[in-house]
Parts: structure tokens; C-alpha cells; sequence
């Protein structure tokens, strides 16, 4: 095992990152002789790396060998949009009314869910939209009081 440590070391190669289960490998038999190990694994260069810098290995499960396929996919990061916080405080808002009735009233089309999911999405973003304009709003009378200042 060391020699082939020492290979990959001074032949400059990386192990890809993988998703799934921790081993690869399994000696099958039972209660406490039972061993997991990891020993699949797909190495790269630093060309290769560069050239594929999603990619990812998934440890798929075992059914009918000892060893778990893997498969290598370029995986795009996941990005989750940022959580909506509806704030009390805008019930207290003048343009809170407005901004309900306009977003709400808009004529939406499909099932019941599907005509509510959209309401709501319009509503946060015209929410969100209001927020951002009032807090610069906010900035520039600020900044407009302190060069009086």
C-alpha cells in the first residue's frame, strides 16, 4: 500500500471528491469479522482538475459484488435561492395594501396550488422589490442629512 501511496504522490495526483457512502468495499461476511474499506477510488492530474473542476465521484450501492460501482459525473454546485422573511412591519406600510391587491389580482392560470405558488412568488418579489427601494430610500436620506451635516 505504501509503494502505491508513494506512486500517486510523486506522480502528482488528486483524488476526486466523491458523494455517497464512505467505502467502496466489502468482505461480506458477517457479525464482527465484517470489513468496510474504501478502496475505489478515481484519481486526476492537475490538468485534469482544471479542466473539470465540478467533477465528483458517486459511490452507487452494492447489490451484487463486493465493491459499490462508481460513477464519475461533473457535478454543478447546488444553489439555493435565499429564504423570504416576511416582516410585520410591512402591514404597517401605506404601499402594503397596494402591493397586496396588484400582486394578488393579477389573473393566474393552472390548479389550485399552482395559481397560489404564483401569487406568492409575486408577492415576495414585489415585497423584496419595495424593501430594496425604500431602504435606499433610507441611504439617500441619510447620506442627504449627513452633507448637511
Amino acid at each position: 500500500m505504501d509503494h502505491f501511496n508513494s506512486f500517486i504522490a510523486s506522480s502528482s495526483l488528486l483524488e476526486v471528491s466523491y458523494l455517497g457512502d464512505q467505502y467502496t468495499w466489502c468482505n461480506n461476511n458477517a457479525g464482527p469479522t465484517r470489513i468496510w474499506l474504501r478502496l475505489d477510488r478515481l484519481l486526476t492530474n492537475l490538468a485534469g482538475s482544471l479542466a473539470f473542476p465540478n467533477l465528483k465521484v458517486v459511490h452507487k450501492p452494492r447489490i451484487l459484488s463486493d465493491h459499490c460501482p462508481i460513477v464519475a459525473i461533473n457535478h454543478e454546485p447546488t444553489r439555493f435561492p435565499r429564504n423570504f422573511k416576511f416582516l410585520r412591519q410591512w402591514t404597517q406600510d401605506e404601499d402594503f395594501s397596494n402591493v397586496m391587491t396588484r400582486s394578488w389580482a393579477l389573473n393566474t392560470e393552472g390548479p389550485p396550488l399552482v395559481t397560489l405558488h404564483k401569487k406568492l412568488l409575486r408577492c415576495k418579489s414585489a415585497f423584496s422589490s419595495l424593501q430594496k427601494q425604500k431602504k435606499e430610500d433610507l441611504h439617500n436620506q441619510i447620506l442627504g442629512a449627513s452633507l448637511k451635516i
